[in-house]
C-alpha cells in the first residue's frame, strides 16, 4: 500500500530539524531567490507585520516614584522621541553602522522564512570607540545570519546544533562562525554578561517542548512548489 511505502521514524523533534537543517534552509532561499511569486509573498509578510515599522509603546509605572499621571505621560514622550532618533540612526543602533532598527526587523522576518529562527547579537562600544565614530550610545545590535550559527552537537559539553546548554537545559552560550584575518573561526558568545544582561538575541518559533533551532516555515510547501514550477516550465 502507499502508507506501507513511506518510511516514519519517531524521535525527537529537535534531532529531525538537527539532520534537516541546511538542506531545508537551501532549498526555500533558492526559491525565494528565483521565484518571483514566493519574493512577491515575502514582501508582502514583512509589510504585513511591520508597515512602516513597529512602534515603541513604553508604559513605565513611576506611581511609586511620585510621578503624576501627566509627568509619567512625558516621560513616556521622551522615551518614544529619543528612541526614534536612536532607531533611525544606523550609526547609533547596528554595530555596523548600516541599518536601522526597522531594517533589521525586516531583515530577521526575512531570515525567518527560509532559516526559521533570527540571530543578533548584542555589543557596548567602549568610550574611545565611540568618540573614533563620533556617535553617542555605546549598545549595538549585530544581525548574524543563522548559517553562522553552526551544526556542532556534543553532549558532554552540552553542545547541542551550536546552542551550549547548562545542566537545566538553560542556554548559556552560542557557538558562532567567524572570520578572522581571512580565517574562519569558531567562537563562543555568552548568552548573558556578568550581570545577567542579555547578549545573543535567538529568536525562533518552537514545535516541541526540546527544540533548540528553529526550521524554515516553508518546508511543508517545497514539494508542491517545485511540482507546480516545474510543471509551469
Amino acid at each position: 500500500s502507499v502508507i506501507s511505502t513511506r518510511p516514519a521514524i519517531l524521535r525527537d523533534h529537535r534531532d529531525d530539524v538537527r539532520i534537516a537543517w541546511r538542506r531545508t534552509a537551501g532549498l526555500p532561499m533558492d526559491l525565494i531567490q528565483n521565484s518571483g511569486r514566493l519574493r512577491g509573498v515575502a514582501d508582502q509578510v514583512v509589510t504585513d507585520t511591520t508597515g512602516v515599522e513597529l512602534v515603541l509603546n513604553p508604559q513605565p509605572d513611576l506611581a511609586e516614584l511620585g510621578y503624576s499621571d501627566e509627568e509619567t505621560l512625558a516621560f513616556s514622550r521622551l522615551i518614544k522621541q529619543r528612541w526614534k532618533r536612536y532607531a533611525w540612526s544606523p550609526r547609533e543602533c547596528d554595530f555596523r553602522g548600516k541599518f536601522t532598527v526597522p531594517q533589521m526587523i525586516d531583515i530577521a522576518l526575512r531570515w525567518d522564512m527560509p532559516y526559521g529562527e533570527a540571530l543578533g547579537v548584542m555589543s557596548y562600544m567602549s568610550p574611545a570607540m565611540r568618540s573614533r565614530y563620533r556617535i553617542k550610545a555605546g549598545t549595538k545590535l549585530c544581525m548574524v545570519t543563522p548559517t553562522k550559527l553552526v551544526q556542532d552537537t556534543n553532549e558532554f559539553e552540552g553542545l547541542f546544533q551550536g546552542v551550549v546548554h547548562d545542566p537545566n537545559g538553560r542556554p548559556i552560550a552560542y557557538r558562532i562562525q567567524e572570520k578572522e584575518s581571512g580565517i574562519v573561526v569558531k567562537r563562543d558568545h555568552q548568552a548573558f554578561d556578568g550581570e545577567g544582561r542579555q547578549t545573543v538575541v535567538h529568536v525562533f518559533d518552537p514545535m516541541d517542548a526540546s527544540d533548540v533551532r528553529g526550521i524554515s516555515r516553508l518546508a511543508a510547501a517545497f514539494r508542491q512548489h517545485i511540482q507546480h514550477e516545474t510543471l509551469v516550465d
